[in-house]
């Protein structure tokens, strides 16, 4: 059950889209009309005197009553009923009925319906109050104050300035009540300010004619001010639209008079109050809908660069791999030829076999002397030499794409996406210069300073990817100067306090001022068009801060290089982390 003390309060205006969509869906899903809704609700007969019903609103201090018949709803009477009734010339508020003025046109809603379902009704329709029916039989009402609370328990407002009516009607205190009541009625007012000069002094209002009503004065020789209310109740434009709600409530008034210096500048009423609620919600929901797209285009675009990533890594991949794999191959294939010679060499040593086995003397010479002859022109000692060296130099070709398919499997932590297990920061670092070793090799010489470090706890794959991007974006950035000479790109390692720090610097052009602010912003990227998604060291910082709790530090000198600082802390309770692969910034 949610009470008035929770639904009013002010909306925090920095509350993120997220928390809006979900009160949203709360006012959708989880609050239904009955936790709100008045259960003692004032009625009335068709068949009653309007003037006699008039009366029981002016004491129990409501602005309608419930017209029920055998138990059935069967219309509403407002103050608006009244004062229309009262100023049509043609019938007097005491002649006739209660069912000759109501309206009969009634919407209602269940208790089970949501106070979402109830502000669309009341928003469509144009009413200010729901009955609440259940079996065929009246339980309770809802009005627009109680929404107005539960609205305000999910939206942001700002001033009252924004939403008041400022076109406001006005009458002079010696008008005549006539006028107030056929100005009203013709606009379909539920009020007029009173205002000597530009200085607002009262107001009429609905209620104040019900009580004209009820004591059964006559307007025509009344002048407004020996009814209007007053002294009012002012706030000036600055008034933040939730105090003047919560004002509202305190003094039971259902419009606040705004003036500034002294001087009229609109008014404010419940209904007012209510459509902005009702519309801010709707932007709000807008604005989360709007945000989760983004997120959408922004998981996709991430998506396409890991793409990329993955066809960049695997060309350096290939590459590392081609000159093992090629003299692997080269090998395979004189071996293939010396197995050849071999298969030779052993049809013929059969051949000598069967000539012993028949005793053909002369036949075993024969084929002795051929196999001599081979042997000389195979160069068969040679080849012996030679495929213990060939063995050698494969096993060792062999050995090295081992090392490199183990090195990018540490890299990528393929094994473990989303796990977070024991890190070596030396290790990560190895295996992600060796991804990115093709990238870099032809622009600047890597220079390691690996220090003794503690494993730490971490998702290694998420890490090493924020290494090898800002590795790579060195390279690039040396690459861009077009120097005559290599750049340098330095790592190092160590223990700084309660961290394990790597630092990464390059002797590259550095990072200008106005990029430098802005280097970790998502989208933001120095590429050409078509490049970068900008996403690269947003994403990374998101890696190190968020993810892991720790700092991603950049320096940076014009003319003389940049370095950035991964800081992770010794002792950290990870939690698992969708592996995403970063794109090159700089």
């Amino acid at each position: 059950m949610i009470n008035s003390a929770d639904l009013v309060r002010q909306s925090n205006p920095h509350d993120s889209v997220d928390h809006a969509n979900e009160d949203i869906e709360s006012l959708k899903k989880r609050i239904p009309v009955r936790d709100v809704m008045q259960i003692h609700c004032v009625t009335a007969t068709p068949e009653e005197n309007p003037a006699v019903v008039a009366q029981r609103m002016k004491d129990k201090g409501v602005t309608c009553v419930v017209v029920v018949e055998a138990q059935q709803v069967v219309g509403v009477l407002t103050q608006m009923n009244l004062l229309r009734q009262l100023s049509d010339k043609g019938h007097g508020i005491s002649d006739g009925t209660v069912g000759d003025c109501m309206s009969n046109s009634v919407l209602s809603v269940y208790p089970h319906q949501t106070l979402w379902d109830a502000t669309e009704l009341m928003e469509q329709h144009h009413v200010k109050r729901l009955p609440v029916i259940e079996e065929g039989r009246l339980v309770g009402i809802v009005t627009q104050t109680d929404l107005i609370r539960a609205l305000f328990a999910c939206g942001s407002f700002k001033e009252v300035n924004a939403i008041m009516v400022r076109d406001v009607a006005t009458l002079t205190p010696q008008a005549s009540v006539v006028k107030a009541i056929e100005t009203m009625a013709q606009q379909g007012l539920s009020c007029l300010v009173v205002i000597e000069g530009e200085r607002p002094i009262g107001m009429v209002t609905e209620r104040d004619i019900l009580e004209l009503i009820a004591t059964q004065q006559n307007p025509e020789t009344l002048q407004v001010q020996d009814i209007m209310t007053s002294p009012l109740i002012t706030i000036d434009s600055r008034y933040s639209v939730h105090s003047a709600a919560c004002l509202m409530d305190q003094k039971h008034i259902h419009r606040l008079v705004i003036e500034d210096d002294g001087v009229l500048k609109g008014v404010i009423t419940r209904t007012d109050i209510f459509v902005a609620a009702l519309k801010n919600l709707e932007m709000e929901k807008a604005m989360a809908a709007a945000y989760q797209e983004i997120k959408k285009v922004e998981s996709q675009l991430i998506q396409n660069e890991k793409l990329a990533s993955i066809g960049q890594m695997a060309a350096g991949v290939a590459h590392e791999m081609n000159t093992p794999v090629g003299f692997v191959s080269s090998n395979f294939q004189t071996l293939r030829k010396y197995m050849d010679h071999f298969l030779e060499l052993f049809k013929m040593y059969e051949e000598l076999g069967s000539a012993v086995e028949d005793g053909a003397k002369e036949r075993r010479l024969e084929i002795l002397q051929g196999i001599h002859a081979t042997r000389n022109r195979m160069k068969i000692e040679f080849i012996l030499d030679d495929i213990g060296q060939l063995f050698d130099d494969s096993q060792e070709g062999l050995e090295r794409v081992t090392a490199i398919v183990q090195n990018l499997r540490n890299f990528s932590r393929v094994d473990q996406v989303d796990a977070v297990s024991e890190y070596d920061m030396n290790q990560g670092i190895e295996s992600s210069l060796m991804v990115a070793r093709n990238a870099i090799k032809y622009d600047a010489d890597v220079e390691l300073d690996l220090g003794s470090v503690p494993v730490i706890q971490g998702n290694g794959g998420q890490i090493n990817q924020v290494i090898l991007n800002i590795c790579v974006n060195a390279a690039q950035a040396i690459k861009g100067q077009e120097r005559e000479d290599r750049g340098t790109i330095k790592l190092r390692t160590f223990v700084d306090g309660d961290f394990v720090v790597c630092e990464i610097k390059d002797d590259g052009p550095g990072i200008a001022p106005e990029h430098l602010k802005k280097v970790f912003d998502p989208f933001y990227t120095t590429k050409p068009v078509g490049v970068g998604t900008g996403l690269g060291l947003s994403v990374s910082h998101d890696i190190i801060v968020n993810k892991h709790k720790g700092q991603l530090l950049v320096a940076t000198e014009m003319g003389q290089g940049t370095t950035f600082t991964i800081k992770l802390p010794l002792q950290n309770d990870v939690a698992p982390v969708e592996s995403i692969l970063v794109e090159n910034v700089c």
